[in-house]
């Protein structure tokens, strides 16, 4: 299977595309356009280069909808820097909480605060 250079999958259907599809060095075209995938392995960020890499049509939750909107070259460099563990995490989250008296926000803040402690 390393000798596979162009998978042109579009309109099919798709909802899973298996994390070892990256174990394919010499694969340069990922079409996948128009399917119903959720994510896009991220071993494709393996990959030395990619001649086409579509992956519109899709509701893709495992990438930030602006690496999506920066196209193809944006999608393939995050894809290499998640595999790389240089991503730049934000360990501070503000959130408002809003309820009714007595329902229980209190008790919540108070777990957050213990578990992010």
């Amino acid at each position: 299977m390393n000798s596979v250079e162009s998978l042109y999958l579009h309109d099919n259907g798709l909802t899973k595309i298996q994390e070892d599809i990256g174990a394919i060095p010499e694969l340069r075209v990922f079409d996948v356009r128009n399917n119903a995938l959720q994510r896009i392995p991220t071993s494709l960020g393996r990959i030395d280069h990619f001649d086409g890499f579509h992956i519109e049509g899709n509701r893709i939750i495992n990438l930030p909808k602006e690496v999506i909107k920066g196209g193809a070259d944006s999608i393939v460099s995050y894809l290499r820097e998640f595999l790389s563990d240089n991503l730049v995490t934000n360990k501070v989250v503000k959130m408002v909480l809003v309820g009714h008296e007595g329902a229980g926000k209190t008790p919540l803040v108070k777990t957050l605060t213990l578990v992010a402690g």
